[in-house]
């Protein structure tokens, strides 16, 4: 549907990266219309740390995790906080 890249020029071209800006309309579709200024400034942030932990403001899901984990993850409190959602 959409999408968005933060990441460097040198890495965008290292990994051969079209550049992605996230359609607003669609998200703002997704997320609620009450969130539009909110998901504009999530957007225009320049460090993806942030803007993901944005995301998950509004999401209120945890979006932030390396596949790694999984395999060491016993705790089934924090398994149960990451599901697969379909948007």
């Amino acid at each position: 549907m959409t999408g968005h890249l933060w990441c460097s020029e040198s890495t965008q071209e290292e990994y051969e990266l079209e550049s992605k800006i996230a359609d607003v309309p669609i998200l703002a579709e997704l997320l609620g219309h009450s969130h539009s200024e909110q998901i504009i400034q999530t957007l225009n942030q320049e460090d993806p740390e942030a803007a993901i932990e944005q995301f998950e403001s509004i999401l209120q899901i945890p979006l932030w995790i390396h596949s790694e984990w999984f395999e060491d993850i016993e705790d089934e409190e924090i398994i149960s906080k990451y599901v697969k959602y379909d948007f």
